[in-house]
């Protein structure tokens, strides 16, 4: 339900904004003052997926854990889906002054792999040897349509380095609903600046096409 629940709402949520009159309903006005539905409906559609991937997040799950070599982790996901973490081992970098922790693991989702899961801790020193500052740490991640699967370390000074997975609901919706909520917002307000630089184009391709038409005609 945590999928389905907004999916839904997706359509219910687009129409209410769309016959209302707050600030989205006028989110898209074009130079002579005139609306753009299509941009609208675009601005709308992007707005509710940026909320619904904040009310993913209010579901997601996190497991700590260590692995050893060649060990496996396995979990469900918050959509019941059943996964295993099978360690690849662990690999440093050695600098004079940067030093690097990469821990990789195998991910499988309902028996199926998919491709590999890198965190990385890094850490710099100074000229004296002193610490440059705390541990800078890069999460890897692997993302579906309805799902993003982090993996952070999180203590790497261990023998065996900590490990955070998490499982975030809707999180891919993030970005897309970000880009169209931009294109929505933006384009009517582009198209005045666009127009004349795009007119010769479509009127030269549009020649060109009726030319070709003509000459391929019995």
């Amino acid at each position: 339900w945590v999928g389905v629940t907004p999916a839904a709402a997706l359509l219910l949520l687009i129409v209410i904004l769309r016959r209302g009159g707050g600030a989205l309903a006028s989110a898209a006005p074009i130079a002579d003052g005139v609306r753009s539905p299509a941009a609208g409906w675009i601005a709308h559609a992007g707005f509710v997926l940026v909320v619904a991937a904040a009310a993913g997040a209010r579901f997601a799950r996190e497991q700590t854990i260590t692995l050893g070599d060649t060990e496996i982790f396995r979990v469900r996901d918050p959509f019941g889906h059943q996964w295993s973490f099978a360690s690849q081992g662990i690999s440093t970098l050695q600098r004079e002054n940067y030093a690097s922790l990469t821990v990789s693991l195998m991910p499988q989702r309902d028996g199926a792999r998919l491709g590999m899961l890198s965190a990385e801790a890094r850490s710099y020193t100074l000229a004296s040897g002193e610490d440059a500052g705390p541990p800078a740490f890069i999460s890897g991640h692997v993302a579906g349509a309805f799902l993003e699967t982090r993996l952070t370390v999180v203590e790497p000074e261990r023998r065996r380095p900590m490990l955070r997975i998490a499982f975030v609901p809707l999180a891919p919706w993030l970005a897309v609903g970000g880009w169209l909520l931009a294109i929505g917002t933006l384009a009517p307000l582009l198209a005045p600046l666009l127009a004349p630089l795009l007119a010769p184009l479509l009127a030269t391709l549009l020649a060109t096409s009726r030319s070709r038409r003509r000459d391929t005609a019995p």
